[in-house]
């Protein structure tokens, strides 16, 4: 809905025609990350060759929500970033070395909270995929599995904003 009435209320202004980030933007993604004092490390396995351009704004935009996630609730957390190709999915799968600190300083937030999460869900979940959220290993970890194949509908013709609204 906002995004509707931006829209409606910048009729004179031309929509935004610059390309969406996708797979090749990843590097980037991290190295920005990494400017703003986060230790990430990246591991990319068996990628496919080819992603829909789908596919890849979805990985992008999950992963770009869940480093923004390590960076504002557990700083000082290494990020573990693995992207993996299967036959026929991407799997992002983001961890961290310790658990996201509440509003008190301790670490009980409750797995699913907040709406980068749920934004993160929607999006997996608009192309038929899956997203998991776990306490692990004393940190936390998000995992994605994006499908390849495209849905039904034609996600592609969505607008994305950046912010992780549609």
């Amino acid at each position: 809905m906002r995004r509707l009435l931006a829209v409606l209320r910048n009729e004179d202004e031309a929509g935004s025609r610059s390309p969406q980030p996708g797979l090749d933007d990843i590097e980037e993604l991290i190295r920005s990350t990494r400017r703003s004092g986060a230790d990430v490390v990246l591991h990319q396995i068996d990628m496919p060759e080819q992603v829909p351009a789908a596919a890849g704004l979805t990985v992008y935009r999950i992963l770009q929500e869940a480093l923004s996630n390590v960076v504002r609730h557990a700083p000082g957390a290494t990020a573990r970033v693995e992207l993996r190709g299967a036959a026929d999915a991407l799997v992002v799968d983001v961890a961290n070395d310790f658990a996201a600190v509440d509003a008190t300083g301790g670490h009980a937030v409750p797995v699913g909270a907040g709406h980068g999460i749920l934004g993160m869900r929607e999006r997996a979940e608009l192309l038929n995929g899956e997203l998991r959220v776990d306490m692990a290993d004393g940190g936390f970890r998000i995992t994605a599995v994006i499908p390849l194949e495209a849905p039904a509908h034609d996600p592609a013709q969505l607008v994305d904003d950046g912010a992780g609204k549609r």
